[in-house]
């Protein structure tokens, strides 16, 4: 289980208009995804998702406009390491 980087945002804004999360696997797997300002390390107002459980084969889309500042960074993680994550948005200048 090894947390990684998602997205970084390298320019001066960007929105994140949707999150998908999907578990590409036959069995339930467990995942977080969090919202690092500045890169900061972990701490427990960062996260969106903390431990949550996704079913076989399934794919949960999170809509919510995430935005992030120059150097913030989404990290994500999946316990069995049965998920792909995807961000879909727009960087700003």
């Amino acid at each position: 289980m090894v947390e990684t980087a998602l997205y970084t945002c390298a320019t001066t804004s960007a929105v994140i208009s949707t999150l998908n999360i999907c578990n590409f696997s036959g069995s339930s797997d467990v995942f977080s995804v969090r919202v690092c300002v500045a890169g900061a390390g972990d701490a427990n107002e960062q996260y969106i998702f903390a431990n949550a459980v996704i079913p076989a084969n399934t794919t949960v889309p999170y809509t919510s406009g995430i935005t992030l500042a120059d150097t913030d960074v989404i990290r994500v993680v999946s316990t069995n390491g049965n998920c792909a994550f995807q961000v879909f948005g727009q960087e700003n200048s």
